[in-house]
């Protein structure tokens, strides 16, 4: 079943079968165009959360001590500075705030898509990468940034 999606009540997972391995014998994905690194960030409006966090801390803040207090939407300002889902010739990398997770392209089986709209890169072991900023119902900036590597699940529902 090749580039078949499985649609369950639960999660949709789509698989990445079309590949042509023999194709790939002398360089990895040979006949494709490279991947120009992408990297899908939180929108710079989301700054104006953390900012007007850190105006109701203002608030709070009394004495010396309470200025911990400002931690928090300092923290806030490196989860959206940190957080992102880069694409490039190597693959899909996960970026969060300690630390990312990479799924090579020669590794990827699809992508989970969960109910709660968080999107997962499966690889072929099995193992799941949440990708971060990526939302079920905004997958067409990944699937662009992938060029062709992850098939359009809305355009294979339509061929079926």
């Amino acid at each position: 079943m090749v580039g078949e999606s499985v649609f369950t009540p639960t999660e949709r997972t789509t698989r990445l079968d079309h590949v042509d391995h023999q194709a790939r014998s002398n360089r990895p994905y040979a006949g494709w165009v490279n991947v120009r690194r992408t990297v899908l960030k939180h929108p710079n409006s989301a700054y104006l959360i953390v900012a007007f966090v850190a105006l109701c801390a203002t608030a709070v803040v009394r004495s010396p001590v309470q200025i911990l207090f400002y931690l928090i939407p300092a923290a806030g300002a490196c989860y959206v500075a940190r957080t992102a889902t880069v694409v490039d010739d190597r693959g899909l990398t996960a970026r969060a705030v300690f630390g990312s997770e990479s799924v090579g392209w020669d590794q990827l089986a699809g992508l989970r898509l969960a109910d709660s709209g968080a999107v997962y890169a499966v690889d072929r072991s099995g193992s799941q990468v949440k990708l971060p900023v990526v939302r079920s119902t905004r997958l067409q900036p990944l699937i662009v940034a992938a060029a062709g590597r992850i098939p359009d699940p809305a355009s294979e529902r339509q061929s079926s």
